[in-house]
């Protein structure tokens, strides 16, 4: 559940219960003495949420939502990622230096230059409003503020980073909001959260919903979605997991109009669950429509990511692209992920082997029910691949490897760079 979505369990007459919950708030920030290594992001989340329990509208639901509101509170304000930048000469992490190296190959011999950099960005302009830009100088940080610019801050806080001048794509995909037409042209690097293999010219970066510091904490954000599986990830140990593959999801992947539910992959899966009940337990959770009916038993309830922990398989399937934080939380969660053959990648894709992180399967799910039947029949095997999984999420996927990972390809986007950013010192 979204902390800021707490606020709409709450009734504004009760002011008795938002004097309880500014007081739990208030003593959760002042006696928690646990921070990260960026400052005290509980008393910056207490106060966000604070704001948002006392300034929104809000609508009375029912007394047992107004105490796990209260409990989701404190779970949220009294813990912390503990966990600190990793030194620039501990050893494995070189596969960091190889993916940026492997990102910017296409630069090589012709650098970037400010009047690439400049064209591209009119270009994104006027394609709209998904795209950021942002200037490194001196180790001060220039651009819109957000997630991502809380992000470089807290690299230039940590690690040396030279004068830099970049694009960044705010959005899920660069080819949804730019066509092939508007950028027919060799364009300077687009840092982006997933792309298509073949694109060549985009820079993967951490994603856009990736938030280091936790200022509007949501279970869209990873480092949520870790203290979550911490906190109650280890519930249902592997012998007492549900052995079906359990996905809620919205019809994000294809123009649906309630016909064609096999053309599109997580149309499939909810096609198994209604075919093969046994082994499925798939549903949307979101379907905006003007004819609803059409759709009727394809929605299913919503799940908690820790609710879905009690099933031994999850799957990772695109929606416009790869989806985050879903595909980092599977890994994480001690459960086999059956992964989707895409098109689309994200920044630590190619670290991933098949049978040793996941099961793959088929881009059109074909081989799903088939896939089920192996892991069901190899069970220790399986259980193998999901810790092997979370072991990679341990090891590759925490905050401390994002930041470093972000940093790794700023600085060879540095090495690259033919000028020096506008107001910076030679």
């Amino acid at each position: 559940m979204a902390m800021k979505g707490l606020a709409k369990l709450l009734c504004p007459e009760k002011t008795g219960v938002l004097r309880l919950i500014a007081s739990v708030s208030k003593a959760a920030t002042v006696n928690s003495t646990r921070s990260t290594p960026f400052g005290s992001v509980e008393e910056k989340r207490c106060h966000r949420l604070q704001k948002d329990v006392l300034n929104r509208q809000m609508s009375f639901v029912s007394p047992s939502k107004i105490l796990f509101s209260i409990s989701f509170l404190l779970f949220c304000s009294l813990q912390a990622l503990e966990w600190a930048p990793i030194p620039l000469d501990e050893p494995g992490h070189e596969w960091m230096e190889r993916a940026a190296e492997e990102e910017f190959y296409s630069f090589r011999k012709t650098g970037i230059s400010s009047g690439l950099l400049e064209r591209t960005w009119d270009c994104c302009q006027r394609s709209g409003v998904k795209f950021d830009r942002f200037r490194v100088i001196n180790s001060e940080v220039y651009g819109p503020e957000g997630k991502m610019r809380r992000l470089l801050e807290a690299i230039v806080r940590h690690y040396p980073l030279p004068d830099i001048d970049f694009i960044y794509c705010r959005g899920d995909a660069l080819f949804s909001y730019i066509s092939k037409r508007s950028l027919n042209f060799e364009h300077a690097p687009i840092l982006v959260s997933a792309k298509k293999k073949e694109a060549d010219r985009e820079i993967l970066f951490a994603d856009w919903y990736y938030d280091i510091d936790n200022l509007k904490a949501t279970t869209k954000d990873w480092n949520v979605c870790i203290e979550l599986l911490q906190s109650e990830g280890h519930r249902w140990p592997w012998s007492e997991k549900i052995d079906k593959v359990v996905w809620r999801g919205n019809a994000s992947d294809g123009k649906y109009s309630g016909t064609e539910l096999q053309s599109y992959p997580r149309g499939a899966i909810v096609y198994h669950s209604k075919r093969y009940p046994d082994l499925v337990d798939a549903g949307f959770v979101l379907w905006k429509s003007k004819d609803p009916k059409k759709f009727q038993g394809l929605l299913a309830d919503s799940m908690s990511i820790i609710e879905q922990t009690q099933f031994k398989y999850q799957i990772i399937v695109d929606g416009k692209t790869c989806t985050y934080p879903g595909t980092q939380w599977r890994l994480y969660s001690g459960c086999l992920s059956f992964m989707q053959k895409s098109d689309n990648e994200m920044w630590f894709f190619r670290e991933l082997v098949p049978y040793e992180h996941y099961v793959p399967v088929e881009n059109n799910m074909s081989d799903l029910t088939a896939k089920i039947w192996w892991a069901r029949e190899n069970d220790d095997r399986a259980e193998e691949i999901a810790l092997n999984a979370q072991d990679f999420a341990k090891t590759h996927l925490m905050p401390q490897h994002i930041l470093l990972y972000c940093y790794r390809i700023l600085l060879k986007y540095a090495s690259l760079q033919r000028f020096q950013p506008k107001g910076s010192r030679r």
